[in-house]
């Protein structure tokens, strides 16, 4: 069962997963999260949540989230780095202004201005100076009137697009679920991190962590350190 509280924590966790994934995909440059098949930053907050949930239960049980809430969380999480993550807003946002800004004799891009809307795209160069440059900041009234129905049309645009995306998974689910049967491997994961048992005591499940962490520390430290072996 969905509940309040679980789409509550969502809502407060997803600003939090993004600016995440801001600093690592686009500040840094240093993961591109979103382009494996699944998102770690989501599975380790999902991780994280578990633990916190193992100790209210042990205090508080009444208080403590079911594995349908946390799961609640984990999709919604994973929705909305999906939406925002690399090939996705990451992308969409920088090129907005870039037929206006980057125009010049050579590439002609003047020529496709008549038939861009203000709406679709800012075509303010002054604001697009503090954009593409730098030493600004967006929260100047010129920068926020030219963003603004840009900003509220491709919002509207993925949010209506991600809707029918969910629509087409209802419309399967009973295909693949009921009939077909397929084991959908990406969930088995937070299912069973969520699912209590076993999960965090299985010998296994951390070696195969184990294995991935140690050499990723490995090269991390490299990368500050280069006298540690990659």
């Amino acid at each position: 069962v969905v509940s309040t509280r679980a789409i509550i924590l969502g809502l407060l966790l997803i600003p939090v997963n993004c600016y995440w994934m801001a600093v690592m995909e686009i500040q840094y440059n240093s993961l591109d999260t979103t382009c494996v098949s699944i998102f770690f930053h989501v599975i380790f907050l999902i991780v994280v949540l578990t633990g916190i949930n193992a100790l209210v239960r042990r205090r508080f049980p009444g208080l403590a989230f079911t594995q349908p809430e946390l799961l609640t969380v984990y999709i919604m999480l994973s929705i909305a780095s999906a939406v925002m993550g690399r090939d996705s807003l990451e992308n969409l946002l920088p090129t907005l202004g870039h037929v206006f800004w980057f125009a010049n004799s050579t590439n002609r891009f003047s020529r496709f201005w008549p038939y861009i809307p203000k709406w679709l795209a800012p075509h303010n160069l002054d604001v697009l100076k503090g954009y593409y440059v730098g030493n600004s900041t967006l929260y100047t009234r010129e920068h926020l009137q030219a963003w603004m129905l840009p900003v509220i049309f491709w919002v509207s645009f993925v949010f209506l697009l991600t809707f029918v995306m969910l629509c087409l998974n209802v419309l399967v689910r009973k295909q693949w679920t009921e009939r077909e049967k397929l084991t959908f491997p990406l969930v088995q994961l937070p299912m069973a991190a969520t699912g209590g048992g076993g999960f965090f005591r299985n010998r296994i499940m951390w070696m195969g962590f184990a294995i991935p962490a140690l050499i990723q520390t490995l090269n991390n430290l490299n990368y500050f350190y280069p006298t540690v072996p990659t």
